[in-house]
């Protein structure tokens, strides 16, 4: 509609002017001489109504993130009665917002009120000097009238044409960030590369540093190597903010390293096509991202299956049971974020989408740390069957799956300070040993039992998160 409007004016204009130009040259300049005037306004409108819509645009924004948190994490908000102090933070970015359209308000309609009264101005003039001529006998006064409704031709067309540059810049800024982000190349490519016909499963670091964009003066990998042999289960262990996570999301290539190498099944991860690697690798995470679809959905996420794939991919992840417990079973929505789902049942969901996946290699990011005794039971027995003939990393915070890695390695401020099986790690009476002890005397105050060589080690038996 409104490009149609605009084509129209413009039109209307060209060729009033071309008729006004035939009954009287002299006339049509008094007229264009308020031409220069209104295009230098309109430049300076043009500019501060762009960036005004923009951040218009930004508080807005604000607005809604602060109402999406509110209205998702509601529980927490009235577990701390929060109510009054959500609602005035949301009250204070909508008043921003405000704070800005009025400005945008109060500039659009000034604009509007200088070019009316440039536009009847033009007219005053032209009826003035007209009227001059018209009685000194250079014109008469059938000429003027029809020049003087030519006249009031232009000056609406360019009253609706001003209207109209005001929408065009509006719509300017509030697309700029639109614009920004469609323009944007990314760093780490969608697709593109080779791909292995044989995928045996190896991951090798080789002196990898890292930072995080957001925070480029912490460096987070300090010169990592190590390497897992197909097959192979290795544990990853260490304090908490230590690299282990940035390891696990480095495979998944999400970030490059600044220096180093990482390899996958031999070949340099970022010459291979991310869109065939990332179908041979797993993860698992400690918060896994449900869909606000069906289990059956969410479980088939990553590939297209027929039902009874979901079903023997559910079995294996100790989902099956609960699900068909659901009236709708596999059609069972899960809510938005899986709300639906207690946490152990969001775990084997998860368990249930990677395995259906059939990786060569699983990635296991502290999968049962924030569930209860009897949910990380059953997940750990799905990790467990998940684990067989893969390549498995897997962040580590029990005993008894460190005891069962082929290796493991101590990850402590970017760096693997310590490599080797539980046994010869706990031997060298190092960063992993005083670990260990720590949890144990901690097992021990709370009234439980545990032995370090004891491979029937209880299952709540935690080492350091």
């Amino acid at each position: 509609v409104n490009m149609s409007m605009l084509s129209r004016n413009i039109l209307q204009i060209i060729g009033s002017l071309v008729i006004m130009f035939v009954l009287d040259p002299a006339l049509t300049g008094v007229l264009l001489s308020v031409v220069p005037i209104v295009s230098l306004g309109a430049v300076q409108y043009g500019y501060m109504v762009k960036n005004l819509r923009q951040k218009f645009q930004d508080r807005l924004a604000d607005a809604s993130t602060t109402a999406e948190e509110a209205l998702s994490s509601i529980r927490t908000v009235r577990m701390f009665t929060s109510e009054k102090k959500t609602s005035q933070h949301y009250g204070s970015d909508i008043d921003k917002s405000y704070q800005v359209g009025k400005k945008l308000a109060l500039v659009q309609g000034g604009f509007d009120g200088v070019i009316g009264i440039i536009a009847y101005g033009a007219i005053v003039l032209v009826l003035w000097y007209g009227g001059k001529l018209v009685n000194e006998k250079q014109l008469s006064p059938g000429i003027l009238t029809s020049f003087l409704l030519y006249t009031l031709q232009v000056a609406m067309s360019f009253a609706m044409l001003s209207s109209l540059y005001g929408d065009f810049m509006q719509a300017v800024g509030a697309s700029i960030r639109i614009f920004d982000l469609m323009d944007r190349k990314p760093e780490i490519p969608i697709e593109g590369g080779s791909q292995i016909v044989d995928m045996e499963g190896s991951v090798e670091f080789q002196d990898v540093y890292f930072t995080y964009p957001s925070r480029p003066d912490t460096q987070v990998l300090k010169g990592v190597s190590f390497k897992v042999e197909p097959g192979q289960v290795v544990a990853l262990v260490g304090p908490s903010g230590g690299g282990k996570s940035t390891i696990v999301n480095m495979i998944e290539r999400f970030y490059d390293p600044e220096s180093g190498w990482i390899r996958l099944g031999g070949n340099d991860l970022s010459t291979l096509d991310p869109q065939w690697f990332r179908q041979q690798i797993s993860m698992v995470s400690q918060e896994p991202t449900l869909f606000a679809c069906s289990i059956k959905d969410n479980i088939s996420y990553g590939k297209d299956c027929t039902l009874e794939e979901v079903v023997e991919a559910a079995k294996q992840a100790n989902a099956h049971n609960f699900i068909m417990g659901f009236e709708e079973q596999y059609d069972t929505l899960v809510g938005e974020r899986g709300v639906r789902l207690s946490g152990g049942q969001k775990q084997r969901v998860a368990i249930a989408r990677a395995l259906i996946m059939n990786p060569s290699i699983l990635l296991l990011d502290e999968a049962t740390s924030a569930l209860d005794a009897e949910s990380e039971h059953l997940v750990q027995e799905a990790i467990d069957h998940a684990m067989k003939g893969r390549t498995v990393i897997v962040i580590a915070h029990r005993l008894s799956t460190v005891r069962n890695a082929n290796v493991v390695a101590v990850v402590d401020k970017g760096k693997i300070v310590e490599q080797g099986t539980h046994e010869e790690l706990l031997a060298q009476d190092g960063v992993y040993k005083r670990l260990v002890l720590r949890q144990l005397m901690a097992g021990a105050t709370n009234g439980l039992d545990f032995n370090i060589n004891n491979d029937k080690d209880d299952s709540n038996g935690h080492l350091l998160d």
